[in-house]
C-alpha cells in the first residue's frame, strides 16, 4: 500500500470514529465532507482555510494551532471537530452546523434572521454532504 493510500485510510478511520462519537451526525457525513472539500489531502489550503477539514484560520488561532500545525491531519481533525461540535451546539441542527462550517457562523446566523443571503455553494454544501452520507 502506498503512503498516500495508507494516510487516506488512517484519516477515514479517524473520521469514522469521530462520527460514531457524535450521534447527531449521520454516518459518513464527515468522510463525505472531507472527500468533497479536500479529497483527503491534509496539506490543502483554500483561501483562509487549511488542512484536511479546511478549518478557518481564525478558528485555528483561537484553539492555538499554527498554520504549520494545522496541516497535520490529526491536529486539523481535532480542531475541525471542535468547531463542528460548537456549531451543532449553537444551531442544534446538523444541516445548519455543516452550513455554518462552510459559510461561517455569523453568516448563517444573519441568514436565519433574514439579514444576509448565502452563496449558492454555501447553501448547497450541507444538503450535498448529507445526501452522500447514510
Amino acid at each position: 500500500m502506498s503512503d498516500r493510500k495508507r494516510e487516506v485510510e488512517e484519516i477515514r478511520s479517524a473520521l469514522e470514529q469521530a462520527e460514531n462519537a457524535r450521534p447527531w451526525l449521520p454516518t459518513g457525513a464527515l468522510q463525505a465532507m472531507v472527500d468533497h472539500e479536500t479529497e483527503f489531502s491534509p496539506r490543502m489550503v483554500e483561501g483562509k482555510r487549511r488542512g484536511v477539514m479546511l478549518v478557518p484560520d481564525d478558528y485555528l488561532k483561537k484553539v492555538g494551532l499554527s498554520e504549520t500545525d494545522a496541516l497535520d491531519w490529526k491536529q486539523n481533525i481535532r480542531a475541525g471537530l471542535t468547531l463542528l461540535d460548537e456549531l451543532q451546539s449553537k444551531f442544534d441542527s446538523p444541516m445548519l452546523a455543516m452550513t455554518a462550517y462552510k459559510a461561517g457562523e455569523g453568516k448563517v446566523a444573519d441568514w436565519q434572521m433574514g439579514r444576509q443571503r448565502l452563496k449558492r455553494g454555501e447553501a448547497e454544501f450541507a444538503p450535498a454532504i448529507m445526501a452522500r452520507s447514510s
